[in-house]
């Protein structure tokens, strides 16, 4: 588990990078939908542009923790590989702890356990995060 100072660091270090992805479950009424976000400026989430948004799953929610490379392609044509750990929601897996890696060709990424904060809200539901990445 990681100590208040770590944990406070890491919270500020999410502000400071800029970039950074989300792995998010969005709540659209009966049509549940998992996405990969990918965010210029991460200090200021908003909702994405459709090419910023990645959909992995429609009608159920995509198991994040799979301990395997999974990817999702956005229309920019760019891939973004992740590999979160199996025991990632375990109890005893503190908000913030690294999880997992990513990397999307042009920039390796570790991956974090995030507090499931409503990343966004539109006309349709919202979405929380489930785990953000931030380059390496």
């Amino acid at each position: 588990m990681r100590s208040l100072p770590s944990v406070i660091s890491l919270a500020f270090a999410r502000l400071a990078y800029g970039e950074g992805i989300h792995l998010v479950n969005c709540y659209y009424g009966p049509q549940p939908v998992s996405l990969v976000v990918y965010y210029s400026d991460d200090s200021h989430p908003v909702i994405p542009p459709p090419q910023n948004a990645c959909r992995k799953s429609t009608g159920s929610y995509f198991y994040w923790e799979t301990g395997k490379d999974e990817t999702c392609r956005f229309s920019t044509g760019v891939t973004f590989k992740f590999n979160i750990e199996v025991v990632a929601q375990a109890p005893g897996v503190g908000d913030y702890s690294a999880v997992g890696y990513g990397s999307n060709g042009f920039k390796d990424f570790n991956c974090y356990k995030d507090v499931k904060p409503t990343l966004y809200v539109d006309q349709t539901g919202y979405c929380e995060s489930i785990y953000y990445c931030l380059p390496k």
